[in-house]
C-alpha cells in the first residue's frame, strides 16, 4: 500500500504546475458536490419564538343591514296607481296619503268578492253562536255531576258507579266539545278574514301612513299596474313604498351551535361592507338567541349588532362582514397557530433537542387568528418548529404522532 502511495505521490511530481492546478480544482468540486449531497439529506425546519402577546378570540360571520322601525306599504288593492303623493325621501306623518289604487275588477269578481265574504262572515258567526250553547251545556253537565257525586279524591267504588261514570263522561265530554268550537272559531275567524282581504283587493283605495318616517322606495309611476302581495314575494308584487321611521342601523347574522357560547352581549364587532371599500365601522352585541333552530339538522341562532358609527353608504339589506372580539388576554405566552398539533389525543409543538425531533405536549387557552394562547408546556424564547422547509422533500412534518 505504502508502495502505491509512494508511486502516486512521485507521479504527480512529474506532472506539471497546469496538471497539477487543474487536479486540485477538479477533487474540490468532486469534495463540495460529496458535501452538498449529504448536507441536503439533513432536513431543514422553519421555526417560530414563544413570545408573549395581546391574544384576541374572534368569531367573523356575514349578516344584512336592517333599520329600526321600517314598515312595508303594500297595496290592498289589485289595479292602477291613480294618484301619487308623495316621492323619496319626503317625511311624512300619521295618516297623510300616501297613494290611491283604482281596481280594475270587474263587477263579477266584485260581487262574487262579497258573496264569497258574506258567507264566510256567517259561519263564523254561526261558529260563535254554537260556542254559547255548548259553554251553557258543559256549565250544566259540570253542576249536575259537582251537584250528585262531585268529591275531590273519589273512591274505587265510587268511581264503578254507573250514575258516576255517566255524568262524568257527559261532562268531560261537554269540555271537549267546547274547546274543539273553540278551534273551529279560529278557523273561521281565518277564512273570514282571507275573503275579506280579497274582497277589499276588487275595490278601490286610499292608503295613509301608519307612522311618522320617511319614503323610501317607492315603486311605480302613476299608470303602473300594482298587486296585493304574495308569498313568496316577487318583483311584481314587491311594497308599493317604505317608512323608515329612524335611522338607527343593526346587523343580523346566524352563527352555529359551536361559536354562540362564544358571543356574549356587549362583545365589540369590526363591521366591513363589499360595497363600502377601506372603510370598517364599529359595533358591539346588543342580542343573541338563547334558542337554537333546526334547520335540517343544523342548529342555528341568531345574533344582532349595533352599527355605532355608520354614515349615509350604509344601506338596509346590504351584505356586512362581521368580525366579533369574543375574548382577549394580555400578556399571554404564544405561539404561530400552525405550530400546535393534534399528538396522542393531546395537542403539542415540536422541537429540536440534541439534534432530535420531538413532540413536547402543551395546554392551550384561546385561538386567535394569527396566534394560539400557551398555558404550559413552552417558555417564552423558546423556538418551536412550524415545518420542514427541505428543498428535496417540500413536505411539511407530519401533523402529529401515535
Amino acid at each position: 500500500m505504502k508502495k502505491k502511495i509512494k508511486n502516486m505521490w512521485d507521479w504527480i511530481k512529474t506532472l506539471s504546475w497546469k496538471k497539477k492546478i487543474f487536479g486540485i480544482v477538479i477533487l474540490l468540486i468532486i469534495a463540495s458536490l460529496v458535501y452538498k449531497s449529504i448536507r441536503g439529506n439533513a432536513p431543514k425546519y422553519s421555526y417560530d419564538t414563544v413570545i408573549r402577546q395581546t391574544i384576541t378570540e374572534i368569531v367573523t360571520e356575514t349578516g344584512n343591514v336592517s333599520v329600526a322601525g321600517q314598515h312595508d306599504i303594500p297595496s290592498p288593492s289589485t289595479g292602477i296607481l291613480s294618484k301619487i303623493y308623495v316621492k323619496n325621501g319626503d317625511a311624512v306623518t300619521v295618516g297623510q296619503k300616501l297613494f290611491e289604487v283604482v281596481s280594475t275588477a270587474t263587477p263579477q269578481q266584485k260581487a262574487a268578492a262579497w258573496a264569497a265574504y258574506a258567507s264566510a262572515k256567517s259561519a263564523l258567526d254561526s261558529a260563535n253562536s254554537a260556542l254559547f250553547s255548548l259553554q251553557s251545556a258543559l256549565f250544566v253537565a259540570n253542576q249536575k255531576f259537582m251537584t250528585d257525586r262531585g268529591v275531590i279524591n273519589p273512591s274505587t267504588d265510587q268511581k264503578d258507579d254507573p250514575v258516576y261514570i255517566e255524568e262524568n263522561a257527559t261532562w268531560l265530554q261537554s269540555e271537549a266539545n267546547y274547546k274543539n268550537q273553540q278551534k273551529v272559531i279560529a278557523s273561521a275567524q281565518a277564512a273570514a278574514t282571507s275573503t275579506y282581504l280579497a274582497y277589499e283587493a276588487t275595490q278601490d283605495s286610499v292608503v295613509t301612513s301608519p307612522d311618522e318616517g320617511t319614503v323610501h322606495n317607492l315603486n311605480g309611476v302613476v299608470g303602473s299596474v300594482i298587486s296585493i302581495p304574495s308569498s313568496p314575494v316577487t318583483t311584481a308584487n314587491t311594497p308599493v313604498l317604505i317608512i323608515s321611521t329612524g335611522n338607527t342601523y343593526t346587523v343580523s347574522a346566524v352563527v352555529n351551535e359551536v361559536d354562540i357560547n362564544k358571543i356574549k352581549v356587549g362583545d365589540p364587532v369590526s363591521l366591513t361592507f363589499d360595497a363600502i371599500k377601506d372603510k370598517v365601522f364599529n359595533g358591539k352585541i346588543i342580542q343573541a338567541d338563547d334558542f337554537g333552530t333546526n334547520t335540517q339538522g343544523v342548529i342555528n341562532y341568531n345574533i344582532y349588532s349595533s352599527v355605532t358609527d355608520g354614515n349615509r353608504l350604509i344601506k338596509p339589506g346590504m351584505t356586512a362582514n362581521l368580525t366579533i372580539d369574543t375574548n382577549r388576554h394580555e400578556h399571554a405566552l404564544s405561539v404561530i397557530n400552525a405550530a400546535v398539533r393534534p399528538y396522542k389525543g393531546a395537542k403539542a409543538v415540536q422541537v429540536l433537542k440534541k439534534g432530535k425531533l420531538q413532540y413536547d405536549i402543551v395546554a392551550t387557552g384561546i385561538k386567535g387568528l394569527d396566534r394560539t394562547e400557551i398555558i404550559s408546556g413552552v417558555t417564552e424564547g423558546e423556538k418551536v418548529i412550524i415545518g420542514n422547509t427541505t428543498s428535496s422533500t417540500a413536505m411539511s412534518l407530519p401533523p402529529g404522532g401515535q
